[in-house]
């Protein structure tokens, strides 16, 4: 205990005054400066530490003034500096604890209210409790401040703002909580012994200024820490910015080699081959495979091509009914993609059984969608790597769709046009052939005539020869 009294002795020396008050007005500074630097980066939070070290350090700077004023006997110093000491102490909490608070959440604006209503109302006390101080010296000048009742009521206040602060930092702070619950246990201790030992030092809160001045160092490291994990956390976003940019670029040079080589022919079972190839290279998928309706018939749906690495000699193009299925069923009517978790029913069973697999896995289920109506549907599986698809590749697949719905369009269009154009073709043909009818029947007429006169001829010139010869 003698050792706590020379501190305090030493702590409400003139010269220990002025170390004190220059080592707090220190720490604030740093703190400042931090807040300072990283006020554009972190936003909000940010400012809010800017604006609460400047008004702690605007605190500190009026303290200072007002005691070299005191000092130059300008003004009577017991008269001013021991209350206006513990309106700075107080003012000092309530602006550490709207510090710490996060903006921009639900239940913050309670604390918000209560730090700022406390911060006002110290003002207004320090200024009534300044001149009901002097009233008191006019009354009796050998008084005491720390045993005047003010002192004490100063003290309780300030320990029920620490608790507050430490509670709001236990319920919304994530970063440095532990060290600024440390700052707040040191300040609570100091102003429990300053109520418990008054006599120390006369008029001067000795027993908390040593705990201040083992509060605001760490206050500083926590203002720091939480500085450090917010440009830690920006520095993820922006590797996650980079991350979806690369993604997005992947995407767009997948989309573009699988629409090359979807728009490459005009053949539809060669459109379809490639769709389900290009698709599952751009999605990095175990199989897939599109689906259309069989003959025009909307209740079944055939696999018109189908894409697994492992699917060996299987050329055929397999049925299903669509009832069935009531992914695929769902997500034709609905005109929507529908994402399917792996599952052991029996009818994704049976569905990746049809694109060749004999396991099961993530289904990702994407419409093909011409002038609002679905006109088929592309199956996008991943039955060995059970990887599940993601949001970005849905999207994807989405995409490719679009590309596969206009293939499928030009494929059926020059299929439609070729069999027009080999109609056409035969109807010429056969214009043709009927044209020339009447010509083959002349022809096939005189013809005919000519071989009938050779054939009267013949005999006549027969008959001369012989009577000649006679």
């Amino acid at each position: 205990m003698s050792d706590l009294r020379q501190l305090s002795a030493m702590l409400g020396s003139p010269v220990g005054s002025f170390v004190y008050h220059l080592l707090i007005l220190l720490a604030v500074e740093a703190a400042l400066g931090m807040a300072l630097e990283e006020r554009h980066t972190r936003g909000e939070q940010a400012r809010r530490f800017l604006l609460a070290m400047v008004g702690l350090t605007a605190v500190r700077l009026t303290y200072a003034i007002a005691a070299l004023v005191a000092g130059s006997n300008w003004i009577p110093s017991l008269t001013l500096l021991p209350p206006l000491e513990r309106v700075a102490d107080t003012v000092s909490i309530c602006l550490l604890g709207w510090a710490f608070l996060p903006p921009g959440r639900r239940g913050v604006r309670f604390w918000e209210c209560a730090f700022g209503a406390n911060l006002a109302l110290a003002v207004a006390v320090g200024v009534g409790f300044t001149i009901l101080w002097n009233g008191a010296l006019l009354d009796q000048a050998a008084l005491n401040y720390n045993t005047y009742w003010q002192s004490t009521a100063w003290s309780a206040w300030q320990m029920v703002l620490v608790a507050l602060v430490s509670l709001a930092a236990v319920r919304y702070q994530r970063e440095s909580v532990s060290v600024l619950l440390a700052a707040m246990l040191f300040m609570f201790v100091g102003r429990l012994l300053q109520i418990a030992n008054p006599t120390v030092v006369s008029n001067l809160p000795t027993l908390e200024r040593l705990s201040n001045l083992l509060a605001f160092p760490l206050i500083t490291v926590a203002i720091y820490q939480n500085i450090l994990a917010g440009l830690r956390a920006h520095t993820h976003q922006l590797e996650d910015i980079s991350q979806a940019s690369l993604d997005q670029i992947k995407s767009l040079l997948l989309l573009s080699e699988a629409s090359r080589q979807i728009s490459a022919s005009l053949d539809l079972p060669t459109v379809l081959d490639k769709a389900v190839r290009g698709l599952a290279r751009a999605l990095d998928a175990d199989q897939c495979a599109v689906a259309l309706p069989e003959n025009g018939d909307p209740g079944y749906m055939r696999l018109a091509a189908i894409y697994d690495p492992t699917r060996q000699g299987r050329s055929e193009a397999p049925t299903f009914p669509l009832e069935y299925q009531p992914a695929v069923q769902q997500a034709i009517r609905r005109k929507k993609s529908i994402a399917v978790e792996e599952s052991e029913n029996v009818q994704l069973r049976v569905l990746f059984s049809l694109m060749g697999s004999n396991e099961t896995g993530p289904l990702l289920v994407q419409p093909l969608l011409l002038e609002g109506e679905a006109i088929g549907a592309l199956l996008v599986g991943n039955s060995r790597s059970r990887r599940p698809f993601t949001s970005h590749e849905t999207k994807l697949c989405q995409s490719i769709a679009e590309h596969v719905v206009g293939a499928i369009r030009n494929a059926q269009q020059y299929l439609a046009l070729t069999q027009d154009k080999a109609k056409e073709l035969h109807r010429s043909r056969d214009e043709r052939y009927h044209g020339l009818q009447p010509a083959n029947t002349q022809v096939q007429d005189l013809t005919g005539g000519v071989s009938a006169q050779a054939d009267t001829a013949i005999p006549n010139s027969t008959g001369n020869s012989l009577r000649r010869t006679g």
